[in-house]
């Protein structure tokens, strides 16, 4: 995925409110990850998205579906960030939102601990810590019926601390997965 078109100064208009809210899409699908609420994270792609990832490439709800049924094992126990997020038109009419994400280990694998805790969790092991971090690119159409939602995602330039990775997936090869 190319970066985003224009580093520098803006040289194109995005009205606030669409950059706000394609902002707010991507957020609420890394909170959706976060809570893991299936139904929700499914919402904010278009029937017909594409999702490329260091795990693989997968098209259309159903099989973004079956994607984060094989994922779900590799996240537990993990939070999401996004960061440095730049929003750029495309001449389709669609807008491209590239950022950072960094997943946070707060838990081991297995621990996985629910959103919403109001206890501090103590640790003495080194966590919380940064699990892996991707750039990812996220394309956006505005569908007249339900707003903007994600017709693709490219997650890549993927690092993973694999002392975090869960027991059965620490070696090198499977920590490509982690984004």
């Amino acid at each position: 995925m190319p970066r985003p078109q224009n580093l520098g100064l803006v040289s194109h208009s995005i009205p606030a409110a669409d950059w706000l809210k394609v902002i707010d899409v991507v957020n609420r699908l890394n909170m959706a990850l976060d809570y893991w609420d299936v139904e929700a994270i499914l919402e904010v792609y278009t029937e017909d998205c594409t999702v490329e990832h260091p795990h693989g490439l997968v098209r259309g709800r159903d099989e973004v579906r079956a994607f984060l049924d094989a994922y779900r094992p590799l996240t537990d126990g993990v939070r999401r960030s996004n960061i440095n997020q730049v929003v750029d038109a495309n001449d389709d009419g669609t807008l491209t939102v590239t950022s950072q994400i960094i997943l946070l280990r707060v838990a081991a694998a297995g621990e996985g601990r629910a959103m919403g805790w109001l206890d501090v969790a103590a640790r003495g092991d080194g966590l919380p810590a940064v699990f892996v971090h991707s750039l990812v690119t996220d394309r956006l159409r505005n569908d007249p019926e339900f707003g903007w939602r994600i017709c693709a995602r490219v997650v890549e330039d993927t690092t993973a601390n694999t002392a975090l990775s869960p027991p059965s997936h620490s070696d090198t090869a499977q920590a490509r997965h982690y984004a």
